[in-house]
């Protein structure tokens, strides 16, 4: 039975009896696992503050046999003003799908993890507007994982003026010459709010501020060219949106 060391951020659990718990943990070092935590209400393991998501932290995982069981866990971030908000807590959680369905398991990713607890804190202690942050992740993770989208030339004819819409089966933009009527209409400021997201650092990802109008055209284009990559609609997005319709 095999020790290992990771970090990992817990993105997912159910309980199995009375006192076990199966949890997912998008971990540093092996990627997305699946894991159990034995005795999680026993004192004197220690366990307990894992019975909730959106945990990151050191932990020690024993492997026996293609399984895995949490011995560990140093909670070092809580995100726990996620537990007070069920709107930011169901974006979250599809955040969370995203990620997995991107990935995938056992496929270890420190571009997507990263990208995956800057969001979660920027949700937790930063005012960025909700549909921002979720734009802004959908983008970006879109990029991480090899789907960049095109934006500084027409993805048809490599037009650089006119690009006036983005067409998710193109990959890019499209300039009024080449629209389709799928494509999506979208302002100068879209463009330069995708451009934004997709070229600078990490940590500036959110270092911007848009309009309410600009707003909603980047939510609709970050949605529309996630989804367009996927093979199902996440149920998560679904539940997400019912929340913050309430």
């Amino acid at each position: 039975m095999e020790s290992i060391k990771t970090r990992g951020l817990i993105i997912k659990g159910s309980d199995y009896g009375e006192n076990n718990r199966i949890v997912k943990i998008f971990t540093t070092d092996l990627g997305i696992i699946s894991a159990g935590i034995h005795g999680i209400r026993s004192k004197k393991k220690g366990l307990g503050a894992l019975g909730r998501i959106f945990i990151w932290g050191n932990v020690m995982i024993k492997e026996n046999g293609g399984r895995y069981t949490v011995e560990e866990f140093v909670v070092k971030e809580g995100f726990y003003p996620l537990c007070e908000d069920i709107v930011k807590l169901s974006l979250a959680a599809y955040f969370a799908e995203l990620a997995a369905m991107f990935t995938g398991e056992y496929n270890p990713d420190e571009q997507v993890l990263k990208l995956l607890l800057n969001t979660l804190y920027t949700m937790c202690y930063n005012d960025t507007e909700l549909k921002t942050v979720k734009a802004v992740y959908e983008l970006r993770l879109a990029m991480e994982v090899g789907y960049r989208p095109d934006t500084d030339e027409c993805s048809a004819c490599k037009s650089t003026e006119n690009l006036e819409f983005f067409d998710v089966a193109h990959s890019g933009v499209l300039c009024s010459s080449c629209k389709r009527s799928e494509s999506i209409k979208v302002s100068e400021g879209v463009i330069l709010a995708v451009r934004h997201i997709l070229t600078v650092p990490d940590k500036q990802i959110f270092s911007f501020r848009i309009n309410s109008v600009i707003e909603e055209e980047l939510s609709k284009l970050a949605e529309a060219y996630t989804l367009s990559l996927l093979d199902y609609k996440p149920k998560t997005l679904a539940y997400y949106k019912t929340m913050a319709e309430l």
